[in-house]
């Protein structure tokens, strides 16, 4: 039981948020998108946030330019952090467009205030949990988009619920974390995409 529970926060990592948030809101989203296009997207964003992330790392390690993921993530979290808000400015920025898909752009704008903030706090030595952070933004997202498009995903939520509990108690599991900084960061993950909805919804 152990073993999968501290499995769970790898295949939930925040970097795949993009692509499930993306994916999630082609599937609720009532407005017609080409499947063409929906697939270029979501293969633009993988390549952004999966792939070079992943390529970068296995190059730099190999170099001896940075130190092992455990290392880097556990013991200096601001290389995650920093990178991650990287990825999130540039995705948002460049591919995202407020005017075809406003729902997502400004679900970004949200989650990109949210890393800025646990940067923010990171400096006041307080370790915002990333992994309920990213969460917490994608449960508050399609919980909108059911409002916004008037859609039944009564499911989808219960099982993003139950995947949020078991992410918490995995993360329970890490070095150097503890309740407050995973309630904490499902908290500062959820309410940014609620203030934007305005511009939306």
């Amino acid at each position: 039981m152990r073993s999968i529970l501290k499995a769970i926060p790898n295949l939930l990592h925040p970097l795949l948020t993009p692509l499930i948030a993306t994916t999630l809101f082609f599937r609720i989203s009532s407005k017609y998108t080409p499947e063409e296009f929906q697939l270029k997207v979501l293969f633009t964003i993988f390549i952004l946030t999966i792939a070079i992330p992943l390529l970068s790392y296995l190059l730099f390690k190999n170099l001896h330019w940075m130190p092992g993921w455990k290392e880097a993530i556990i013991k200096r979290p601001r290389y995650a952090l920093f990178g991650y808000l990287l990825i999130l400015l540039f995705l948002t920025y460049k591919i995202i467009s407020p005017f075809q898909f406003p729902e997502l752009y400004y679900y970004f704008i949200a989650l990109i205030i949210s890393v800025f903030t646990a940067v923010v706090f990171r400096f006041f030595k307080f370790y915002v949990q990333l992994h309920m952070l990213a969460m917490g933004s994608v449960l508050q997202f399609i919980l909108l988009l059911s409002v916004h498009f008037q859609t039944n995903i009564n499911t989808l939520l219960i099982i993003g619920f139950i995947l949020s509990g078991l992410l918490a108690t995995a993360c329970l599991y890490r070095p150097k974390v503890n309740f407050l900084q995973i309630s904490f960061g499902f908290l500062l993950g959820s309410l940014p995409p609620y203030f934007f909805v305005e511009y939306w919804l």
